[in-house]
């Protein structure tokens, strides 16, 4: 008779291979920070704390020829100033959790009063003998639940180590048991799929074949998926959730529970055991250092081979390197010294920096004062270093011009120069030094400017800068470019020009007026430039900066009244520091001369002249937010025909000030006040002018009228491209908001 023999095996066995597995595929980010140092007379170290504890890495040094003196001060300067410019983050070096790699602690070992002894007995019979008569469960059996079980046990079970005694002897035959409720059923493995089952946390002793639901904390679904592939078994389903990063696991209570022990041991800070290292790099740029070092510790077949990754960081021309090893973190910084040196970049190229925001020509223009000022304080404050070929002799410079007209002359000229150059070596003269390479070519079509050891040409028609110099020199420039070319704030400029008629309370000027109204409001009066910093304003009499409105109030309820007329009231956008001008008017004819031909013809000769309103407005902003502006503001009017040359005459209101406000709130000026007096007589023709009596047939009407120019002005702010767009959506609703009313 064909017997079965249940065996189980520890589930631990295959997780060291998983180990290895995880530590070479794992990279990420740490936070402590470490510097770089080094004692005298000792070997480089760099002393770094993280989660792993303080420890302390060797720095290995670059085999060179022994050197003495300034030389040797000279060339070891490099190296530090690299080991400054490194920054390390060990790791604990630990991605499983130990603790959770211990035995078991499903697996039972307390003793019980049940002795189980079947040899070939049909598995119902099993089921019946367990359920049934053994625990007193209520209990179906699928018909098509076939096979037979041989079974010992050492020594007695307990009660509840039952269920997890026929699960197994149920695996082994394709069938798993499903407690719902108070009912066990026993079903084929292959038609668990279409059964309802309710997920838990935790798997549930006793309830069989069930569902559960584990929250994933560090590592991704389908990372954990792969590793659980190893241990799961075929009955056993692992189902990731990557929106929610989580597993759905499905078996019975004991493999439930081995699949939570393995996702105890994996599922850890992989972050936390990595360690990286910052390196910033002085001479080469970070995407060629980066393809050296991984064809160094990447492709050659070596055991380290993947233990170490690296990223370039463009923005800070610096190179991340990370490994699950700490200690590799010192071969890395070695190679780093070894591959950045200065006599390597040597190849001049170029390169295009496309201007985003600002004019070329005048960024060209700043570079050259910026890099032309710094090399010269750099070369003031330089000593004079020897020759490095020839120590101890006096170095001189080649001329090349000849040599850059080309052709013969300059074959003939540079042989010249070796033979005297040898002569001078064999006689102990000085040997001459090779002036610095340089890109030498003229521009055609763009201005020219030179940066330091570069060549800069400022393409106006595209925008752009055409930049020759080593990889070195342009990051440099690039860098200074990138906090230059930055979009140009912007300012709304919202004024309102009105004209108040002076009557009643107003008689004695709106700043009487307004110093009553306002005494104890949010808004703040100020009527006196001086003593607010602006300085002198020609003009005006008086500033106030309406920051709660009070003074809208004011003109709101004189406009009812129909004592003021709005001049214009224009809104315009401006760049920071540049000036804005606005004209509403008309041109007004004036005869400027006449003039009679010698055949009696009269030629008149006549000049247009502007009227109306024109505000110019510079505008410029701190980074507090306050909003300095230039303004100067003219009213043309167009006064009477004057009696003595029948020409229209010109009431001319001109102003200028500069005034200081933060951005959103009004100033208001004002003070231009003027006064027009008029006497008319009017009668019977002839009687009213007769001397005494004629005040019998007329009328003498005298009037005065004062007015008073006010000028309101809002700036606004507008600091990038979202602001820009709010402006427009306000004066859009604006728009919208008017209503025409049309004429019967």
């Amino acid at each position: 008779m064909p017997t079965s023999t249940l065996m189980t095996a520890p589930p631990q066995k295959v997780f060291g291979c998983l180990c290895i597995a995880l530590v070479v595929t794992s990279c990420a980010t740490q936070a402590p920070r470490s510097t770089v140092g080094e004692e005298p007379g000792s070997r480089p170290t760099v002393t770094a704390t993280g989660p792993g504890g303080t420890s302390e890495l060797e720095l290995r040094e670059l085999p060179a020829a022994p050197e003495t003196g300034d030389a040797a001060s000279s060339a070891a300067q490099p190296a530090q100033e690299q080991r400054r410019r490194s920054e390390l983050y060990p790791g604990t070096g630990r991605f499983i959790d130990e603790q959770a790699a211990s035995p078991s602690a499903f697996n039972r070992n307390e003793d019980g009063d049940i002795t189980l002894n079947f040899d070939g007995a049909d598995i119902v019979e099993v089921v019946k003998t367990i359920l049934g008569d053994i625990l007193g469960r209520n209990y179906t059996v699928d018909p098509k639940i076939q096979g037979r079980v041989t079974l010992q046990t050492s020594r007695p079970v307990s009660e509840d180590a039952l269920v997890s005694v026929l699960e197994t002897l149920l695996q082994m035959n394709g069938a798993v048991l499903i407690r719902e409720d108070d009912l066990f059923r026993v079903l084929p493995a292959a038609e668990v799929s279409g059964t309802t089952l309710t997920p838990t946390i935790r798997p549930v002793q006793g309830r069989g074949y069930q569902v559960a639901v584990v929250p994933l904390r560090y590592i991704a679904a389908e990372e954990m998926q792969k590793i659980l592939q190893l241990v799961q078994g075929r009955e056993q389903a692992v189902r990731p959730d990557s929106k929610r990063n989580l597993l759905l696991l499905s078996g019975s209570e004991e493999e439930l529970s081995r699949l939570l022990e393995t996702i105890a041991i994996f599922d850890v800070d992989q972050l936390e055991g990595m360690s990286f290292g910052l390196f910033r790099l002085t001479y080469v740029d970070a995407a060629t250092i980066h393809q050296e070092l991984e064809r160094i510790f990447t492709e050659m077949e070596l055991p380290v081979s993947g233990m170490v990754r690296f990223m370039p960081i463009e923005r800070m021309n610096a190179l991340i390197a990370i490994t699950p090893q700490s200690e590799y973190l010192e071969d890395v910084a070695t190679w780093i010294e070894r591959l950045d040196q200065a006599e390597l970049v040597t190849d001049v190229d170029l390169f295009v920096y496309r201007v985003q925001n600002r004019n070329a020509v005048r960024l060209a223009e700043l570079l050259q004062e910026l890099f032309t000022a710094a090399g010269e304080r750099e070369r003031e404050a330089r000593p004079e270093r020897e020759s490095p070929v020839a120590p101890r002799m006096a170095p001189t410079k080649i001329e090349r011009e000849g040599a850059a007209e080309g052709g013969g002359e300059g074959e003939a000229q540079g042989e010249a120069q070796g033979e005297a150059q040898a002569q001078r070596q064999t006689q102990g003269q000085p040997l001459p030094m090779v002036e610095e390479r340089r890109p030498q070519f003229e521009p055609r079509g763009g201005t020219a400017f030179d940066v330091g050891n570069a060549q800069v040409i400022a393409d106006e028609e595209n925008n752009a800068l055409l930049i020759m110099a080593t990889g070195a020199d342009y990051r440099k420039i690039e860098k200074t470019l990138q906090r230059l070319d930055i979009m140009p704030l912007q300012v709304l400029i919202e004024a309102s020009i009105i004209d108040v008629i002076l009557s009643d309370e107003l008689r004695f000027g709106v700043e009487w007026f307004v110093r009553h109204s306002l005494d104890g409001a949010e808004g703040t009066a100020r009527f006196d430039l001086g003593d607010i910093g602006i300085g002198a304003a020609s003009g005006f009499s008086y500033s106030i900066v309406d920051t709660a409105g009070e003074f809208e109030v004011v003109l709101n309820a004189l406009a009812e009244e129909s004592r003021v007329n709005v001049l214009s009231s224009p809104s315009l956008m401006v760049l920071d520091n540049r000036t804005a001008e606005i004209r509403v008017g008309n041109q007004q004819p004036v005869q400027t001369q006449t003039a009679t031909t010698e055949g009696g013809v009269i030629v008149e000769s006549i000049q247009f002249k502007d009227t109306g309103v024109l505000l110019t407005v510079t505008p410029r902003v701190n980074a507090g937010g306050l909003v300095t502006m230039e303004i100067s503001q003219e009213v043309t009017d167009v006064g009477e025909i004057d009696d003595a040359t029948e020409q229209r005459s010109f009431l001319q209101r001109n102003i200028t000030s500069t005034v200081a406000v933060k951005s959103g709130q009004t100033i208001i000026l004002g003070g231009l006040i003027t006064e027009n007096k008029s006497v008319s007589d009017t009668g019977i023709p002839v009687l009213h002018k007769l001397p005494v009596v004629g005040r019998l047939f007329g009328t003498t009407s005298r009037s005065e009228r004062r007015n008073e120019l006010i000028v309101l002005i809002t700036p606004r702010v507008v600091e990038n491209s979202q602001a820009a767009q709010d402006v427009i959506r306000d004066f859009r609703e604006k728009m919208q908001n008017l209503r025409f009313e049309i004429p019967e």
